[in-house]
């Protein structure tokens, strides 16, 4: 499959379409764990602070 990009109005809606689709993809993760809600809540919030600190470009 080729994607083009052109740069930076694609890049930005791309960057941000990835993150989504990696957030979903975290939050069903967690959400399926066998663990109490309270866990799961955790899990989240310290997901959500290591997340918060790093920015990776593509």
């Amino acid at each position: 499959m080729n994607i083009k990009v052109n740069y930076p109005e694609d890049r930005n809606m791309l960057e941000n379409v990835i993150a989504y689709i990696k957030a979903k993809l975290m939050e069903k993760y967690i959400c399926d764990l066998n663990v109490s809600q309270a866990s799961k809540n955790q899990i989240k919030d310290e997901l959500i602070k290591v997340l918060s600190k790093t920015r990776n470009p593509l």
